[in-house]
């Protein structure tokens, strides 16, 4: 099969002839390790929400650049990875590994991910921005572009999915999701009713960080702003962008003023030249100067040539990971994207997950994960240590100062902690070399 053409066994093995159960196991995984996994307690509680059919997340919203450099993702590793909307998962390509596992327990999410590839592999990038939404295109276009040329190349679960909401297709897929549709309405909606256009491409167009932080102090940084931040990222509120299933563990009641403290770091710290996040969030939708790394012209050619490595899994990342990087035969991962998964658990949860986790990865393997509104960091007892970073930090704090995805609270870096018996040390295991 040419390299520009999908390997579709690779996804429909997986995804498409999985059962309908939120957590059960992909048909092509090796058989089960002989300890039992983790119980899904936890897991399983907010799966029924989160493996209905619509759309969360139409773009992933996580720095793609912090991640490979988290990971340290070697040529011809095997890596597990959250799927969600597919552009890490994808972007982990680049990498060279052997193998991309991207898991997710929603069939509609690892539907888009096929659409994604698939479309990646047969259009042109001009014809990829605009069949996506990532630029102007007429909604038949749209349609006529997936019936003619990319439904016939996916899984029959991905045809039914994109059959049945072809309007989203007509719209541009990446604007489809509940995420996006949320950030649309402060972008086109809430934001000018606040600054002034010209403002915004200030602040948008700034040359250096110097005059960005310059313009957000004196004409952007007011009460009015201010207001309009808290309230619409407030608990209340943020359960229109996100199931409210996924913020059963936030403490906090007073989430709007952390994300606004979260939205000024960034607008000082970060340059809003080439931030596709920032952008996004300002516009009210994307913009082809900061387009998602997967998406870029120039990484066509490479991750079209290693599409067929990455393989769709429908299940919960626990069982796939354990089924198919422990026990006999089985090859265990060297890296683990993990999104924010840890945000939606207990921390007897979270512990059992690093367990599960670190007994299918290599000894050196990276595991990389984001926190919103839940911390969640390994302890002295976890089966998981944080890596070191520069002085007295972790190596996910030295990453974290650079991420674009600015509503995140912070990156961890971990990997399997060494036997404490065999090595006596407990401490943060020190950065590859």
């Amino acid at each position: 099969m040419s390299s520009h053409v999908m390997d579709r066994r690779a996804v429909s093995s997986s995804s498409s002839s999985s059962s309908s159960s939120s957590s059960s196991s992909p048909s092509s995984s090796p058989s089960s390790p002989s300890s039992p996994s983790p119980p899904l307690s936890e897991i399983q509680a907010t799966a029924p929400k989160a493996a209905r059919d619509h759309l969360r997340y139409s773009n992933v919203w996580e720095d793609l650049s912090v991640l490979r450099a988290g990971l340290e993702i070697q040529r011809g590793a095997r890596v597990l990875s959250i799927a969600a909307a597919g552009d890490n998962a994808i972007g982990l390509l680049l990498d060279d590994p052997d193998e991309v596992v991207a898991v997710d327990m929603s069939q509609t999410q690892l539907s888009l991910v096929e659409l994604k590839l698939v479309a990646l592999q047969r259009l042109s990038s001009d014809a990829l921005h605009a069949f996506l939404g990532l630029s102007p295109a007429r909604p038949q276009a749209r349609i006529a572009t997936y019936r003619g040329r990319l439904a016939p190349a996916l899984s029959e679960a991905a045809r039914r999915t994109f059959d049945a909401h072809i309007d989203d297709v007509a719209a541009g897929i990446v604007h489809a999701g509940a995420l996006e549709r949320w950030f649309r309405v402060f972008g086109r909606y809430l934001l000018p009713v606040v600054q002034r256009r010209s403002t915004i491409d200030a602040l948008l167009a700034a040359q250096s960080i110097e005059a960005q932080r310059e313009i957000f102090q004196t004409r952007f940084n007011h009460r009015l702003w201010r207001g309009v931040v808290r309230t619409f990222f407030s608990r209340a509120l943020m359960g229109r962008g996100r199931d409210p299933a996924f913020m059963r563990f936030v403490d906090s009641d007073d989430v709007g003023t952390t994300m606004l403290r979260r939205s000024e770091r960034a607008l000082t710290t970060l340059s809003m030249a080439d931030t596709l996040f920032m952008r996004w969030l300002m516009q009210g939708g994307p913009s082809m100067r900061a387009l998602p790394t997967w998406a870029r012209p120039e990484h066509r050619d490479v991750l079209c040539a290693r599409a067929s490595r990455l393989r769709l899994v429908r299940g919960d990342v626990r069982q796939v990971a354990a089924q198919e990087g422990h026990g006999p035969g089985a090859r265990p991962f060297d890296a683990m994207n993990l999104s924010d998964i840890f945000e939606y658990m207990s921390p007897a949860d979270a512990s059992a997950t690093w367990a599960t986790l670190a007994s299918s990865s290599t000894p050196a393997a990276r595991h990389v994960w984001w926190q919103l509104l839940v911390e969640r960091r390994p302890g002295p007892q976890d089966a998981v240590v944080e890596v070191s970073g520069t002085g007295a930090g972790t190596r996910g704090e030295d990453l974290w100062a650079t991420d674009g995805g600015f509503f995140y609270g912070g990156l961890v870096v971990a990997q399997p902690r060494l036997d404490p018996v065999a090595t006596g040390c407990t401490a943060s295991v020190e950065p590859r070399a």
